[in-house]
């Protein structure tokens, strides 16, 4: 299982990369501080998908109304669906 906010800094984009690659038994990735059209999510699929690991389930966390930086317009289709959280646990 991966947490990550994927889609400010390249590092969270590197390491979904490396974690898709390197660990065949990765089977969900759930993003944290997500905005409320779940854009982390949709781009982490993008890119598993890329990778041809369309077998990774992707869920896009709560958002809580202060998301980060984004850094990652156009980088992958408008029509890519994923799930929704719908929960946090604090």
């Amino acid at each position: 299982m991966v947490f990550t906010d994927i889609g400010g800094d390249v590092d969270d984009a590197a390491a979904l990369v490396l974690m898709t690659v390197t660990d065949p038994q990765l089977a969900l990735v759930v993003t944290v501080d997500e905005y409320p059209d779940g854009r982390r999510a949709k781009l982490a699929r993008h890119l598993l998908d890329l990778l041809g690991r369309s077998d990774v389930r992707v869920v896009a966390g709560l958002a809580l109304g202060a998301p980060g930086y984004w850094a990652a317009d156009g980088l992958f289709p408008a029509d890519i669906e994923v799930s929704q959280l719908g929960l946090v646990s604090k």
